[in-house]
């Protein structure tokens, strides 16, 4: 259909019917621009959706990213911990015994103990008497503490209230420490290899001849 012929038909129309059809125009607009709008509205929703969801997951990554930072951080700190060997458990109970003001009258190294394989557990069981309840918690306390340097704990524990006495307490308990069976063996196969190397050192090479008589001359 050619221009002239809608403005032959149009111009044909009456007032009323050119108002109609302007209105009929405009709504037909305003219908193609509220729908672009909800379109438009519906992909910007879409797209927020998609901008919080990546949001959300940059946000769990983070956290991922923190504790594997976390736990990357505390290997590292018991690595360290385990790299340090163990001191003598005895004289160290004795040390932590004096500063929470306890005496330990026994005490009894246990054999050692292999723990899954690669784990040596050495235990030293002690015997308290007539201790209170704040000495006994304070060298709990500091036993626990020495978690910082190297792998301990009280394994078993026996409190007895002593009758007729107040905050009086009998106490046994097992204490161990843990090293890496590995670095035993090596420890022990470096050891055994100095003293090798210390008793080869010592070794006089040569022949051993009896007493040489005056005037003689021993040839070798």
């Amino acid at each position: 259909m050619s221009l002239n012929v809608i403005k032959e038909r149009i111009g044909h129309l009456g007032e009323r019917e050119i108002i109609l059809l302007v209105i009929l125009i405009v709504v037909f607009f305003l219908t193609i621009i509220g729908l672009s709008f909800v379109i438009v509205q519906n992909k910007i929703s879409q797209l927020e959706g998609i901008v919080e969801e990546q949001s959300q997951i940059l946000s769990q990554l983070k956290l991922k990213k923190d504790e594997i930072k976390e736990r990357i951080s505390k290997k590292k700190q018991n690595e360290q911990k385990f790299q340090s060997a163990p001191p003598i458990l005895t004289g160290l109970l004795d040390k932590l015994g004096d500063e929470a003001g306890i005496d330990i009258p026994e005490s009894r190294d246990l054999p050692d103990e292999t723990i899954d394989k690669k784990w040596i557990q050495k235990s030293v069981e002690i015997k308290l008497r007539k201790i209170n309840l704040e000495s006994l918690v304070s060298f709990l306390v500091k036993i626990k503490n020495q978690n910082r340097f190297f792998p301990i704990a009280v394994t078993k524990i026996n409190i007895r209230k002593r009758i007729g006495e107040v905050n009086s307490f009998d106490v046994e308990m097992t204490v161990a420490t843990y090293t890496l069976k590995e670095k035993k063996e090596k420890k022990e196969k470096k050891i055994a290899e100095e003293l090798g190397k210390k008793e080869s050192g010592s070794k006089v090479e040569g022949k051993i001849v009896g007493p040489v008589p005056a005037g003689e001359v021993v040839s070798q």
